[in-house]
């Protein structure tokens, strides 16, 4: 009998199962639910590299990404979600007896059931119940799926369970409280030997039950609102991930086809046979389209554009104005309230909060610069230590207001503030009231500016203090955090509670500081 095999008959019968750990290896559970979804892997070939201690789920979650597939770690401390084989999988963590953690593949979920994988043995039907009760699962599961809407349908699918089971207990509650009960209706009637009383009976209840119920209802209905908006938010969290994923594979593509250099924050070109040199104002998101699947936008951009209305209200183009309304939505946040040909995502521009690149007072550049790309070999704090891309909120489009966490506030200053922490300290002087502000950030993804396409580190990300001059922090609608596009093309979600240190060591391309991420 097999490891697995053996494991459900302890399951059942109450008896340790006998260790086999020849196979505890995450890598061939995540091979096997590539396979049921249909992508070609290396099974075969990877059973003999398995290395003697099992990897973890951030290992999983490349090998994943390997494949161009999107996968996700979720905790479901009640019940695995929903899906059916072929269209997801999953790979959860058992523990031994012995101590040693154990993958192993899931194929399918119902409910509180969930048929596993052991490989190379048979799938086997298992309650979720048993396995956190024997074998220390804690509700985690890595979510494999071929692309993010398989994800989000099964993220969605969550919500609607506490829907659906909300409805049953409301359901109960209404049969308990006398809604399918008989209640009795009195009447007279005269049948020659005097007036006597006949009962009838009809269905209903009283005015106590009703108000009863309605308030039941109520407090439901609080409860399921919450519950099916986190859904949601978890769906589009997940979706703006994987965006920022697929801009960091097309920064890479990009690199492969010009000698390992990524794309400038604003392009300049020569006129021949005169020789002059004009400034050519195009965003590294705009350079990044023949690499994302948009060669059509690409081919229709007039490359003459000067960018001198990147920062105006609103902003102009005199070469590309039906550009700047058409969406591209790979750069657009699914949380945030993104107008048409809009931009959510921008490109590290470092820790100097100067208009260019100053690097002075602790100022470090970051892959945004103005004249020539970075090159990847010039990343030397490493890929994974270093932001590429982040997320920031778009403005508020109202000019009559000043709306401190989506717009930036018009500091006037002969001198641009020399380091980050001075950046940080003019920004903390600006009142709520502030009048002067740009309030049409986020406009669109064509043109490089402040206010479009770039931001920096001299803030922590979705900072208490606003935006101003040119210091633009990453901010986000998700709860908590936001996402970082890293050199690695690794996507993490970085908190507001980070230090301030760390997020700005992050930003530089070589200031000399490797901390990892994770």
């Amino acid at each position: 009998m097999t490891f697995l095999l053996f494991l459900v008959s302890g399951l059942i019968h109450g008896v340790d199962a006998p260790v086999n750990n020849s196979h505890a290896c995450g890598s061939i559970a995540i091979e096997v639910v590539l396979s049921l979804l249909g992508v070609e892997g290396e099974l075969s070939e990877r059973i003999s590299e398995c290395p003697a201690s099992p990897l973890t789920f951030k290992d999983l979650l490349a090998q994943v990404e390997h494949y161009d597939c999107v996968a996700v770690g979720i905790s479901s401390p009640d019940e695995p979600p929903p899906f059916r084989a072929g269209t997801a999988g999953g790979v959860i963590s058992l523990v031994l007896p012995t101590g040693d953690k154990h993958y192993v593949a899931v194929l399918e979920s119902r409910g509180s059931q969930m048929q596993i994988l052991d490989f190379p043995e048979p799938p086997v039907w298992v309650m979720a119940a048993s396995l956190k009760e024997r074998f220390g699962w804690d509700g985690s599961i890595l979510l494999v799926a071929r692309n993010a809407a398989d994800i989000n349908r099964i993220v969605s699918l969550r919500g609607w369970s506490y829907v659906w089971h909300a409805g049953l207990a409301l359901a109960a509650i209404l049969f308990s409280t006398g809604l399918f009960r008989r209640s009795p209706r009195a009447t007279q009637y005269i049948d020659g030997c005097g007036e006597r009383e006949k009962q009838e009976w009809r269905r209903g209840f009283s005015l106590l039950e009703l108000l009863v119920v309605l308030g039941i209802v109520g407090v439901l209905v609080s409860l399921l609102g919450p519950a099916v908006q986190s859904g949601r938010e978890a769906a589009r969290s997940i979706d703006c991930s994987s965006r920022l994923r697929q801009i960091g594979i097309g920064l890479h593509d990009y690199a492969g086809a010009h000698s390992g250099t990524l794309p400038p924050a604003s392009m300049y070109m020569t006129v021949v046979p005169e020789g002059t040199v004009y400034a050519t104002n195009m965003s590294m998101q705009a350079q990044l389209l023949p690499f994302l699947g948009q060669l059509n936008v690409w081919e229709n951009i007039d490359r003459s554009e000067d960018g001198l209305g990147a920062g105006r209200e609103p902003v102009t183009s005199s070469r590309n104005a039906s550009l700047l309304s058409l969406s591209i939505p790979l750069f657009a946040c699914p949380s945030d309230r993104v107008r048409s040909g809009g931009n959510s995502y921008r490109a590290c521009h470092g820790t100097s909060p100067d208009y260019h690149v100053r690097l002075d007072k602790g100022a470090r550049g970051g892959i945004a610069r103005w004249r020539g790309g970075v090159r990847l070999s010039e990343v030397t704090d490493g890929l994974s230590s270093t932001a590429f891309f982040s997320e920031r909120v778009v403005g508020d489009f109202d000019t009559a207001s000043f709306t401190p966490w989506r717009d930036r506030a018009i500091v006037w200053s002969p001198i641009a503030p020399a380091g980050p922490d001075e950046g940080l300290s003019i920004c903390s002087r600006i009142p709520a009231n502030h009048r002067e502000h740009y309030s049409s950030d986020g406009s669109t993804w064509l043109l490089t500016d402040w206010s479009q396409t770039l931001y920096s580190h001299v803030l922590p990300p979705n900072s208490a203090i606003p935006d101003c001059l040119h210091v633009v922090a990453a901010r986000s609608q998700h709860p908590g955090g936001v996402h970082v596009l890293y050199g690695d093309g690794s996507v993490s979600m970085v908190t507001q509670e980070v230090s301030l240190d760390v997020w700005r060591a992050w930003a530089s391309v070589d200031g000399g500081e490797a901390i990892d991420h994770d």
